[in-house]
């Protein structure tokens, strides 16, 4: 989730072409406030619609700015491991609009400033666009975070998340586990799955202990970027894990537990230099499934996957390649990776070796990374995969078809309009 910081002799063409490309939001209502360069959130250039169409000012929108420098302090924090969880880290709806575009720099706008119901609390509302070096504007999303106004200092952002009120309601080992407001968990099955999570860290071999987490339930009818305040965004996410610090957003589970693929990413950091994040993803959604389902569950389940002609090779490696990362196709892109960390477990019966230390890593490429630990040219484990899956998606059950309701004799004589 974190973006690559920019030159700072690129800063002003940055602005420029951020603030004056034609695109949404336009350039035409909209005042340039700042530029931000972060460490944790990388170069976004701020602006605020004109006040005269009902935006907040730049005043409101450079405080923002200073919100999300401030986030920076926790790359260098160590935070005690029962700290509170108070929303007010770092903008968690931001981060998941970022998932759009890790690679290049934003452009984000306040749109407006409203007074909540309770009046205790305003609510401004963001929209964010991302542009390559070249080529249009690319919208990202929209959300909103909460603004509370204090008369004995500054105004304090924090995550909508607040807003459903999330309290403490297990600990185990250092890791925390909130409810948001209405949600029961079940304890016995939430303390089981972190001693499995902790089991399956120590087997992969992974250095030190399982990392403390904070664990945030929202309600099952609830998603997750509802919960964190996003209004809009191109590519859904059922759960999200976001760090520093370590915590991951997530419906209730159909067994009032913990979200299995996210667990599992909590279970597996380390090494990231010498391990791609696509081998962690692929083996989170493995291991960890999808969607609350099983891996092979929600394969058969996609809709997105079934619409999809064969996938030969080179549609398998685009997707491995993130070409489809950004788009309604995301969830492709994560069952391939999962069926590929399928296929190299079965080539060599465990998979500790995956996670092994290591080189550091040229390239974020998962199927040429496990295949040259597994001594296998790439193009055959491609092609071998290619098959395996095409096998997988043909072993589907057929959905089931909607049964068609017969026309009652009611139906024949229109009611009369009401007025």
């Amino acid at each position: 989730m974190r973006v690559p910081l920019l030159a700072p002799s690129a800063l002003c063409a940055v602005a420029a072409l951020a603030l004056t490309a034609a695109g949404h939001p336009s350039a035409a209502d909209e005042l340039p406030c700042t530029v931000l360069d972060s460490r944790m959130h990388g170069t976004i250039v701020i602006g605020a619609r004109l006040a005269a169409e009902g935006g907040p000012d730049c005043a409101l929108m450079l405080e923002y700015a200073d919100w999300l420098r401030r986030s920076d302090t926790l790359l260098v924090l160590d935070p005690p491991r029962k700290a509170r969880f108070t929303g007010r880290e770092w903008d968690f709806a931001l981060g998941a609009v970022r998932f759009g575009a890790p690679r290049h720099f934003v452009r984000v706008r306040g749109d407006s400033l409203r007074l909540t119901p309770d009046g205790r609390a305003s609510v401004l509302h963001l929209s964010a666009v991302a542009a390559e070096a070249e080529g249009p504007l690319r919208d990202l999303g929209a959300w909103y975070v909460l603004v509370d106004v204090d008369s004995l200092g500054p105004r304090a952002f924090r995550s909508a998340v607040t807003a459903r009120r999330p309290h403490p309601v297990l600990s185990d080992d250092g890791s925390v586990v909130y409810a948001t407001t209405g949600v029961r968990i079940d304890p016995a099955r939430v303390r089981a799955q972190l001693a499995e999570a902790r089991a399956l860290r120590e087997a992969l071999g992974l250095p030190g202990a399982m990392p403390a987490a904070r664990f945030v339930v929202g309600d099952p009818t609830d998603t997750t970027l509802t919960m964190l305040g996003v209004r809009r965004m191109p590519r859904p996410l059922l759960a999200m894990m976001v760090a520093p610090p370590l915590a991951v957003f997530a419906p209730l589970s159909a067994t009032r537990g913990l979200d299995a693929h996210e667990l599992v990413h909590a279970a597996t950091i380390g090494r990231r230099g010498a391990v791609p994040p696509s081998v962690g993803e692929g083996f989170a959604m493995h291991h960890g499934g999808s969607h609350g389902r099983p891996f092979g569950a929600a394969v058969c389940a996609s809709e997105t996957l079934r619409s999809l002609p064969p996938l030969g090779p080179a549609e398998l490696d685009s997707a491995f390649a993130g070409a489809w990362w950004e788009g309604a196709r995301a969830d492709v892109s994560g069952f391939a990776l999962g069926h590929a960390i399928g296929w190299f477990i079965a080539q060599r019966g465990d998979s500790a070796w995956m996670f092994a230390d290591g080189p550091p890593i040229a390239e974020d490429d998962a199927v040429g990374f496990l295949a040259a630990r597994a001594g296998l040219p790439r193009d055959t484990a491609l092609a071998r995969i290619a098959e395996s899956f095409a096998a997988r998606r043909a072993g589907c059950p057929a959905p089931a078809l909607p049964v068609p309701t017969p026309p009652s004799a009611a139906a024949a004589a229109p009611a009369r309009a009401s007025r």
